[in-house]
């Protein structure tokens, strides 16, 4: 892998994503293929972070799955030395082990997220194609809240993939996490980024935002009975009938993102470095300040129909300073095709 395949993969301005690999023991449905080769060398990636951190910026660590890197916690050392805030994405299962969890969280660790695809073995080892992923990735949840509760400073997300197989889900799994854990920092339900799941997976892996809301608001409901600290992530606030109920629950990111607004003939064949696309409609909507938009790849596949502006808007007050204060540090960047016509 060349060190310049990082910089292309950034997705959100000051936010720094590596991909450490592609390697992963993991094979789930909605993922891609296995078999892309490639790993970054520490060398490649102390270069780039040298040459581009700053303190502050946050570093995002994904994969393929990270921990399998065996310069992992070498890098994660690294960037966090530099300053930045280092956050993990993975799946869990490295952290069954205490020690390989103690030593990660004692050397650089402060943020991790965690998928899980089911409240049992079958739900989620069907999701991964990998029987006994659930066990390990459970026990490697509990590892890293037992270090958190002996004191170590961190940062607990676990995180629901919204797709088909799993929107039927999302309240079972959010009664399982309440009984099985400590409450996470945060509990947050994602759509899945649709680009790289193959042709035929698409069937039993993407699902419409109309299609998934009612399993949403349920899931809303369900989590705020049981006190979660739940958020929904990249999902537009108007496919609920009264957004302003939802508002509490949108999570906006601590560093700015690039959404494009246009129709389907602007921004289908835009560069990779767009994540997010609105429909030129969405410039009308009460909520614009809030709301991402959709993925670009979920655009793509589904097409940007379900956006609708909402016209009235009833804000919770308190919203409107939290947005306020949030402008100071964050924004984002519209995008508009060189000749203005969208």
């Amino acid at each position: 892998m060349n060190a310049e395949k990082v910089i292309q993969e950034v997705r959100q301005d000051h936010c720094h994503l590596i991909e450490l690999c592609y390697t992963c023991d993991n094979n789930c449905i909605a993922c891609p293929p296995q078999g892309r080769n490639g790993m970054l060398a520490f060398s490649e990636i102390k270069g780039y972070l040298d040459k581009n951190l700053r303190a502050g910026q946050f570093v995002s660590i994904t994969g393929g799955e990270p921990t399998l890197h065996p310069d992992f916690i070498r890098v994660a050392d690294y960037a966090n030395r530099l300053g930045g805030q280092v956050r993990l994405f993975t799946h869990g299962r490295s952290f069954r082990s205490e020690e390989f969890a103690r030593l990660a969280l004692e050397t650089c660790i402060r943020s991790v997220v965690i998928p899980l695809h089911g409240s049992n073995h079958a739900i989620h080892d069907d999701y991964t194609g990998v029987p006994g992923s659930f066990a390990e990735t459970v026990a490697g949840i509990k590892n890293l809240f037992a270090l958190k509760d002996r004191g170590y400073p961190l940062e607990i997300m676990l995180k629901i993939l919204l797709g088909k197989m799993t929107a039927k889900y999302l309240s079972e799994i959010i009664r399982f996490i309440d009984h099985e854990f400590p409450r996470p920092d945060m509990l947050c339900i994602e759509p899945l980024s649709m680009p790289d799941i193959t042709s035929a997976n698409r069937d039993k892996t993407s699902i419409t935002f109309t299609e998934a809301q009612p399993c949403l608001a349920d899931a809303v409901k369900t989590a705020v009975a049981l006190k979660q600290n739940i958020f929904l992530q990249y999902l537009p606030v108007c496919i609920f009938p009264a957004p302003e109920d939802y508002y509490p629950f949108i999570f906006r990111l601590p560093y700015t993102t690039k959404t494009i607004y246009g129709a389907e003939r602007y921004w289908e064949n835009r560069p990779a470095d767009f994540s997010f696309v609105k429909s030129v409609f969405c410039r009308e909507c009460q909520a614009n300040d809030l709301c991402f938009g959709v993925w670009i790849s979920y655009a793509r596949l589904i097409g940007l129909d379900e956006l609708k502006p909402i016209r009235t808007l009833r804000r919770p007050h308190w919203l409107v300073g939290q947005l306020g204060r949030r402008r100071n540090y964050e924004s984002v960047n519209e995008r508009e095709s060189p000749d203005g016509n969208i």
